[in-house]
């Protein structure tokens, strides 16, 4: 959704943000009893919304979405069912993540949506309870933010070419003499030309995007670490902070193409030469609609 403003809740805000998280839990979880909603609205009501820290997303005066954050969790994250599927969520989580430091939360085992949301954005599950924090049985998975986009430097080069080889086997299909030309432009011209930005986590490089202008040169991420959302993450990144608006992918990588259509990318040509490694191969070039 365009537009729209993030601002912290005020008292006039909390029946309104009452109303919000009923409609949007009678939306999304259906494994929760009548019982029990009243019950959380009440506690929501008199104590969580006057108690935690909370932003909310608005747009032309009406409350869309909240989040409620506190010593770097996030303690509530709910949207409007109208506003469902227009990145309401993902903004405030970033908010969330990027202003507000957070870095842990909780989900219902029951709301799988919502579990691959957090994954989506880098979280991984690290426990799990069998009840709620009220004794009710709805299991609770805990998870944590483990990984941490950041800038590459000549030290990391070892580390990008390493995942540039492992991911090209399950993308790609080259000669061994391809492989080796692809290795050696990386040093020679690529890494040295390109700003690079790797996605790290407990000390390891698990995916790297790198830039020429606005345009996205190279996106890589290690098969191990793949559909764990970090190829997302890194192209949301150069999006947002470098107006990355073009993109060259493999005709036959299909799941690249899949993600950068998802993206808003579109087919405005075609080509056939690499211009970096001198390896002839047929590829679509994408804009950001």
């Amino acid at each position: 959704m365009e537009g729209g403003i993030i601002r912290k809740a005020v008292s006039d805000d909390i029946q309104k943000l009452v109303d919000l998280w009923e409609a949007s839990v009678r939306a999304s979880h259906n494994f929760i009893t009548e019982k029990d909603i009243q019950v959380y609205k009440k506690m929501i009501f008199d104590h969580t919304l006057r108690q935690v820290p909370t932003y909310v997303f608005e747009k032309n005066g009406e409350i869309l979405g909240f989040i409620g954050i506190e010593d770097g969790q996030c303690e509530m994250l709910f949207v409007h069912p109208v506003a469902f599927g227009k990145k309401i969520g993902s903004r405030l989580m970033k908010y969330g993540i990027e202003k507000c430091g957070v870095r842990k939360v909780c989900v219902n085992e029951q709301n799988p949506r919502a579990l691959h949301f957090y994954q989506k954005l880098g979280f991984v599950v690290v426990k799990r309870d069998d009840k709620d924090s009220s004794g009710n049985p709805y299991p609770i998975l805990h998870l944590e933010l483990q990984g941490a986009i950041e800038e590459a430097s000549p030290s990391d080069w070892d580390e990008l070419v390493d995942v540039f080889m492992n991911s090209l086997p399950v993308t790609e299909n080259y000669t061994p003499e391809e492989y080796e030309r692809f290795r050696e432009a990386l040093y020679r011209k690529s890494f040295p030309s390109y700003r690079t930005f790797v996605y790290r986590m407990n000390g390891k490089i698990c995916g790297y995007v790198s830039l020429r202008g606005n345009f996205v040169e190279m996106l890589y991420v290690r098969p191990e670490y793949m559909r764990q959302g970090i190829g997302t993450r890194l192209m949301n990144y150069v999006m947002e902070n470098f107006n990355a608006n073009g993109v060259g992918v493999s005709k036959c990588n299909k799941v690249a193409r899949k993600l950068y259509e998802k993206l808003g990318f579109s087919i405005y040509d075609e080509a056939d030469f690499d211009e970096n490694s001198g390896v002839y191969e047929p590829y679509y070039l994408m804009k950001k609609k």
